[in-house]
């Protein structure tokens, strides 16, 4: 079943422009969270897609065309700012939807697997959005799908009004290893305190900023294993590790808010959207917002 949910922030001046179909809002947070799981079938061949995607309508008043088509290129393969059009073309050329029973058992060498993910990591209000986006497609040996897999740390610098991969993000000292003995330390705590060892090799594969933290992707390769995890450290003390284009994200003026019209629907899937409700919804085992 196909999960939906809008986050809406700053609301200003909501008023009903048709009570049955849309509402009008200026707003300047909208992050859609997206999510499916399908069963498809075209022709011979039976395609598993799963996709979990937070998608930036809008974030602190911007509505972030480039990290949009970022996004759907890593994703699809090609570039769009509709999410909407960019999942329906993609999902119809991966099949139909299997509805009913199959008249015989399928083939498991005929069947892909595709999983895709944008996760919103952090934004700061008026300077940066960071997103990691992944695309894994694995074609069993009689798919016609060509295998693929990639990932991408992206940050959209709001101030500037470009995309900024991990590689510009950092400090090329970094690459010639001329940083502090404690950075080394920070970074490379979790996989020791894991109790590895063995490193054979080390890549950091992302950066983005985090409230007054820096935080980072790591990849380790030991002797037998590939090991990956997510490190935060005090951007106070690590900002020097970072390009200048990447402190300017924190030391900048931030852009100022400029709120733009937008239509919403009243209506999803035939049921009514409703904007007040007499008890909140609560999430067991999670967090209510």
């Amino acid at each position: 079943m196909k999960h939906f949910l809008t986050l809406l922030g700053f609301l200003i001046l909501p008023y009903a422009v048709s009570a049955q179909e849309i509402d009008s809002i200026v707003y300047g947070y909208d992050v859609r969270y997206i999510s499916d799981h399908l069963f498809l079938q075209r022709d011979s061949d039976f395609n598993v897609v799963d996709y979990t995607i937070e998608w930036p309508e809008v974030i602190s008043f911007n509505r972030l065309e480039a990290l949009k088509r970022c996004i759907t290129k890593q994703l699809f393969e090609f570039e769009s700012a509709d999410i909407d059009s960019s999942l329906a073309a993609y999902t119809r050329s991966m099949g139909t939807p299997v509805t009913g029973q199959l008249k015989s058992l399928p083939d498991d060498r005929r069947f892909c697997y595709s999983t895709l993910k944008a996760e919103l990591k952090s934004f700061s209000q008026g300077r940066w959005a960071s997103y990691f986006i992944s695309a894994e497609v694995k074609p069993e040996s009689l798919s016609a799908e060509t295998p693929r897999r990639q990932s991408l740390y992206v940050t959209y610098d709001m101030i500037g009004q470009k995309l900024l991969t991990s590689q510009e993000m950092l400090n090329k000292d970094i690459e010639r290893g001329q940083v502090s003995p404690d950075f080394y330390k920070d970074l490379f705590a979790p996989f020791l305190e894991g109790g590895h060892s063995n490193m054979q090799q080390s890549v950091i594969d992302g950066v983005w900023l985090k409230r007054d933290k820096i935080a980072f992707h790591v990849q380790i390769q030991t002797l037998d294993d590939n090991i990956s995890y997510e490190v935060d450290m005090p951007y106070a003390k690590f900002s020097k590790t970072l390009s200048k284009t990447a402190r300017q994200l924190v030391t900048g003026k931030p852009v100022a808010k400029n709120p733009y019209m937008q239509i919403l629907p009243l209506t999803l899937d035939g049921d009514t959207v409703y904007k007040k409700v007499e008890n909140m919804p609560i999430f067991p085992g999670g967090w209510e917002n």
